[in-house]
């Protein structure tokens, strides 16, 4: 009985010098052609497997996604597409999408082209400025429905679906797009550009600055995420800190075993500790890192005149020349998207917290 030939018809069979034969999947373009003309199925299957929303799979967990859609390669050509998306931790799959985005269907990336040139038409925003506009929820992410939303304001109409697909090869939070991943797919001409306040805020706020640098070195692939040995090892580098107020921190902010570090600012002002223990954990964590966020408040309040809470520039820039800060880092940029009820005036609060999650969100 004559065995069936095993190989996919997918694959090239390509005759070596000895006459022998070896399968060959030409990538990327076949495969990226194939993932692209199913983006949202594979999609589907990687974030199935990635629950978590790192942006990672391990490599039998790749090769899972590959047999379910019958992408079936040679070893050497498996080899080839894992080390070109390998990272510390594992397969990016976010980088695969991005790169089979370019083979959707023409009209898909023809309407993304028209989104971008109405977008660069229709504003003279700065990316930052224009990022805040999308992120109408101010929680540092722009998501599908906001994008929508947005571009419905301006007249323009968009299907749900092809705007979820493309948002889908930038992310896999299911809280939509940081800074950098919506400039890359709304704004490409502008990557690499630094968010609005960013500069502004390593200044004012240096010892959050340290926390987050500490953090990143350990989190190479910027995952937002450590685990508890990688926390220890964080915080450990301050040596005020005892293993149990450590391990005390650990648990007041993980979340299914890790700790998402760009999110401690909002916890610390939401969290007041259930006993003396946390509470004093919690008290030298903002004493180390925190500091300056009392600081600049006293210095913003002292030099609000009428006492309503709010700055009008020169009172802005006044605390800012006062703290050695130099008034070319946004100032103008920054006083002018919090103006939000063009009073000329900014409230002091919302400075402030501006400034952190312009610095945390950063990356």
């Amino acid at each position: 009985m004559q065995r069936k030939n095993p190989r996919p018809k997918n694959l090239i069979i390509i005759r070596t010098e000895d006459r022998g034969e070896s399968l060959h999947s030409p990538l990327p373009n076949t495969l990226l052609s194939s993932v692209g003309s199913a983006l949202q199925d594979f999609q589907d299957s990687f974030t199935f497997l990635d629950k978590k929303g790192r942006g990672w799979v391990s490599k039998v967990e790749l090769q899972m996604v590959l047999y379910r859609h019958e992408q079936i390669i040679g070893t050497d050509d498996f080899d080839q597409l894992w080390n070109k998306y390998q990272t510390s931790e594992g397969f990016n799959y976010i980088a695969l999408l991005q790169d089979a985005s370019l083979k959707l269907p023409e009209e898909t990336l023809a309407e993304l082209q028209r989104l971008r040139i109405q977008l660069r038409q229709a504003s003279i925003a700065t990316p930052s400025q224009l990022f805040f506009q999308f992120d109408t929820n101010k929680n540092g992410r722009v998501s599908t429905e906001e994008i929508v939303k947005y571009f419905e304001s301006k007249g323009v109409q968009l299907h749900q679906n092809t705007m979820a697909r493309l948002v889908s090869c930038y992310t896999a939070d299911a809280r939509g797009l940081n800074y950098s991943q919506f400039v890359s797919l709304l704004l490409p001409s502008e990557s690499g550009s630094e968010p609005l306040g960013l500069e502004l805020s390593v200044l004012l706020l240096p010892h959050q600055y340290e926390l987050l640098e500490i953090f990143q070195s350990i989190d190479r692939i910027r995952t937002s995420r450590v685990s508890g040995g990688d926390f220890s090892r964080a915080l450990s580098e301050n040596i005020t800190f005892s293993e149990d107020e450590i391990e005390t921190l650990f648990k007041i902010f993980e979340k299914e075993g890790k700790v998402n570090y760009k999110e401690i600012w909002h916890k610390l002002n939401e969290y007041e500790g259930n006993d003396e223990g946390e509470k004093s954990a919690l008290e030298h964590l903002k004493d180390e890192y925190f500091d300056d966020v009392e600081k600049l408040y006293k210095h913003l309040k002292r030099a609000d005149g009428d006492k309503d809470g709010k700055m009008v520039i020169e009172e802005l820039s006044g605390v800012l020349e006062r703290l050695g800060v130099s008034l070319k880092s946004g100032v103008q940029e920054v006083f002018a998207l919090l103006d939000t009820m063009k009073d000329s005036k900014i409230d002091i609060s919302e400075f402030v917290v501006f400034l952190q999650n312009s610095l945390w969100e950063s990356s």
